[in-house]
C-alpha cells in the first residue's frame, strides 16, 4: 500500500511539466501564426496527435502496472507469511516446499516487472515518434518554402527554433505523465478493492446496538 500511495501522490509532482509545455506550445502557435499559418496549424495538429498517442498508450501501461503490482503483492504476502510462520514451517519440515513456492512467486513477479518495462519502452518510442515525425515534416516543408522564396530566412530560423521543442518536449512531458498516470490508475483500483474488502457487512451489528 505504501507503493500504491506513492504512485497516486506522485501525480501532483509531475503535472507542472506538461502544463508548462502546453503553455509553450500555445505561445509558439500564436507566434508562428504571423509567419506561416500552415506551420501554425501543423504544429497544433502535431500536438493533438501527440496527446492522442499518449492517451492510447495509457491503457496498456495501466494493465501492465496492475499485473506487476498483483504479482509483487502476492510474492510479498507469501514472504511475510513464511517469515511469521518460520518455526512452524521448520517444525513441519516444509522449508524446501516454502522456498519453492516463494521462488515461483518471485519469478512471476520478476516476469511481470520485465514485461512492464518492455511495454513501457516500446510505447515510449512510439509516442516520441509522433512529434518527431511532425517536427521533421514541418521543418522540411518550411525549408522547401524558404528555398522557393515564400519564407524569409528569419522566418525559417524562428520555425527551426520553436517547432522541434514545442513538439518533442511536449511529447516527453506527456509520456512522463502517461506512465505515472497508468501506474496511479492501477494503484487506485488496488486501494479501492482493499477498501471494499475492509468495509463492514451490512448485517454487522452497529456500535451501541444489541
Amino acid at each position: 500500500m505504501d507503493e500504491d500511495s506513492h504512485y497516486i501522490g506522485s501525480l501532483k509532482q509531475i503535472l507542472n511539466f506538461p502544463v508548462v509545455m502546453l503553455g509553450y506550445l500555445l505561445s509558439s502557435v500564436i507566434s508562428l501564426a504571423a509567419i506561416s499559418w500552415e506551420v501554425s496549424v501543423g504544429l497544433l495538429c502535431g500536438a493533438l496527435a501527440t496527446a492522442l498517442a499518449s492517451w492510447l498508450s495509457a491503457g496498456p501501461l495501466s494493465r501492465a502496472a496492475a499485473l506487476r503490482r498483483q504479482k509483487e503483492g502476492a510474492a510479498l504476502a507469501l514472504a511475510t507469511d513464511f517469515a511469521q510462520g518460520n518455526r512452524v514451517i521448520k517444525g513441519l519440515g516444509a522449508a524446501e516446499i516454502a522456498q519453492e513456492r516463494f521462488s515461483r512467486a518471485a519469478h512471476l513477479a520478476l516476469g511481470a516487472m520485465l514485461a512492464e518495462v518492455r511495454r513501457t519502452a516500446v510505447l515510449s518510442w512510439l509516442r516520441q515518434m509522433v512529434p518527431a515525425l511532425f517536427a521533421v515534416g514541418l521543418l522540411t516543408w518550411s525549408g522547401w518554402q524558404t528555398f522557393e522564396g515564400n519564407l524569409q530566412p528569419g522566418a525559417m530560423m524562428a520555425i527551426t527554433m520553436l517547432v522541434p521543442p514545442s513538439l518533442t518536449v511536449l511529447g516527453h512531458s506527456l509520456g512522463i505523465l502517461t506512465e505515472n498516470w497508468a501506474r496511479a490508475h492501477a494503484s487506485v483500483h488496488r486501494v479501492s478493492g482493499l477498501l471494499d474488502e475492509l468495509e463492514a457487512p451490512e448485517d454487522a451489528p452497529q456500535p451501541g446496538t444489541s
